[in-house]
């Protein structure tokens, strides 16, 4: 997958949710970015910062007050077009209820690929193989109000594999789960990473984006660092004025430095860190 192909491109986007009442108030403020295609994107921010009216920026979900959010060589302003922008960029949000329409996971899972006019046999075989992507195919004839969050959070994810979308925001989808349950949720976008989709992360907490493939952090609507999460993460000064946590593995590092210990700059994961003190031996 060619990671250096621009997949959707925002230039001088600005939002306002009530022009008219607060022209001076922006939830997004005069921001360009680019999400490349087969990318993993984390975009962090404090609450308020406008990561989750950024995301729905994305996929036309809203549409700017200022500037330009392009698809591939769709505008999201074309509303001609928008159902290929959405069939294309779809979004897993934080509280999986609000995105289920049946009682029946295998029903919830269909829904999607059905409004996009698929025919039943195919559907039928994007449930299945939603279902298995998710390991929940034994869970098909289940009622949802009897999973747990972890759970309906997996089906959720399902029923957007099975419009077989180019691009997934996971809009803080992670926020509602115990950590075992966002551990599983982010082990299965890594893996639909791998599989070539390219995933936008919102999210707050930073431990979770420490083998990403970029950051980009917002604050009060504008991007104020982008960059590889190495150079992220050794700009304690800046992350501590966005009111973000270093990651407890970067942190403990930086301790074991200043206790002496050869500890390379670009370990962020537990692993990494075993690995390291082994080799001082």
């Amino acid at each position: 997958m060619d990671t250096n192909k621009t997949f959707i491109k925002l230039e001088n986007v600005s939002y306002m949710y009530d022009p008219e009442e607060h022209p001076d108030v922006k939830a997004i403020d005069g921001v360009s970015l680019t999400v490349n295609e087969g990318e993993f994107l984390a975009i962090v921010g404090p609450n308020g910062s406008g990561k989750s009216t950024l995301s729905k920026l994305f996929n036309g979900l809203l549409t700017p007050t200022e500037g330009d959010v392009w698809v591939y060589d769709i505008n999201t302003k074309d509303d001609d077009h928008i159902t290929d922008i959405r069939r294309n960029v779809a979004m897993v949000f934080q509280n999986p209820d609000n995105q289920m329409v049946a009682t029946i996971v295998e029903d919830d899972v269909a829904f999607g690929a059905e409004n996009l006019g698929i025919e039943p046999a195919e559907i039928r075989k994007r449930i299945d193989e939603s279902l298995e992507a998710v390991s929940m195919s034994a869970y098909a004839q289940r009622k949802l109000h009897q999973l747990s969050g972890g759970q309906k959070q997996r089906i959720a994810i399902a029923g957007v594999l099975a419009m077989k979308p180019r691009c997934i925001i996971f809009d803080e989808s992670t926020a509602m789960l115990d950590p075992a349950g966002r551990e599983d949720i982010i082990e299965i976008m890594h893996q639909l990473n791998r599989e070539g989709v390219t995933i936008v992360f919102i999210t707050h907490y930073m431990e979770e984006i420490t083998d990403v493939d970029r950051i980009v952090i917002l604050e009060k609507g504008k991007v104020i660092a982008e960059g590889v999460p190495i150079d992220i993460f050794n700009q304690v000064n800046m992350l501590h004025r966005a009111r973000l946590d270093t990651p407890e593995i970067v942190w403990l590092c930086s301790l074991l430095r200043k206790g002496g210990l050869d500890i390379p700059a670009e370990t962020l994961t537990g692993e990494q860190l075993v690995e390291a003190l082994c080799r001082l031996k």
